[in-house]
């Protein structure tokens, strides 16, 4: 199978050191070509090795608790009886549930 310039993908020639169509120096080219085909693959014991497991948190974390109501419009919290946003003015609505 002949070689391809990996710059310009042109043919070629086994005796140069570079391509004749776009000029690439393809001398180290054809050294890493050489070494990936006669590569061999790797047989060693860490593909053999168990995955070491990680050790498991002794206690939960713990989500922070919010105190206030979520400006809608710029997404700050705000003291729970605002009306509105001290950061941006907007009005604040609290959810009521009926369920």
């Amino acid at each position: 199978m002949p070689q391809t310039c990996p710059m310009c993908g042109a043919t070629l020639r086994p005796d140069l050191n570079y391509c004749e169509v776009c000029g690439a120096d393809v001398s180290i080219y054809n050294q890493v070509l050489q070494l990936i085909m006669n590569a061999q693959p790797f047989q060693g014991p860490i593909f053999n090795q168990p995955v070491p497991q990680q050790p498991m948190m002794q206690q939960p974390v713990q989500q922070p608790t919010q105190q206030g109501i979520v400006c809608p419009n710029c997404g700050q919290l705000n003291p729970p009886d605002a009306k509105r946003c001290m950061y941006c003015g907007a009005e604040l609505h609290k959810h009521h549930h009926f369920w």
